[in-house]
């Protein structure tokens, strides 16, 4: 009987230690996590997603051009630091994309990275805490 307890013990240990693992593994999959959008089939696309810390830049570069399969469509893409408010509601419900870059530019100072496939399909990707100075970053222009 002990023997049994013992056993059933171990076996729950690990079941939760289980558990933990695949809860890690499954969180470093998700450090991207949608934040919202502005989307019009005539003036392009803007998108912006919350960035945990551990997604190296490499992974940001992978996951903006997986959402740029047909290039010749504008896209821009957001990428704000994961403790940020992005304005989900006023960003999907901008007038023209004017407006929609104007929302996101008021929170600029937690933009991290920043990506844009332009209609010459031009593409520019963006370490906005290298560069805060360039156009897609910085909140001046």
């Amino acid at each position: 009987m002990v023997l049994f307890r013992l056993f059933t013990q171990r076996i729950k240990a690990l079941s939760y230690l289980l558990v933990l693992i695949l809860s890690f593994s499954y969180c470093s999959k998700s450090g991207i996590i949608e934040g919202g959008s502005y989307v019009s089939e005539k003036e392009g696309q803007i998108h912006a997603f919350y960035l945990y810390d551990f997604i190296t830049k490499e992974e940001v570069h992978k996951h903006a051009l997986s959402l740029n399969p047909n290039s010749d469509e504008q896209i821009t893409i957001y990428y704000f630091s994961h403790n940020s408010n992005i304005p989900s509601q006023n960003l999907r419900l901008s007038k023209n994309i004017k407006d929609a870059k104007g929302v996101i530019k008021k929170y600029a100072f937690n933009i991290k990275y920043a990506f844009e496939n332009n209609s010459e399909d031009e593409t520019k990707f963006i370490d906005c805490v290298a560069y805060p100075d360039d156009e897609l970053c910085s909140h001046v222009n």
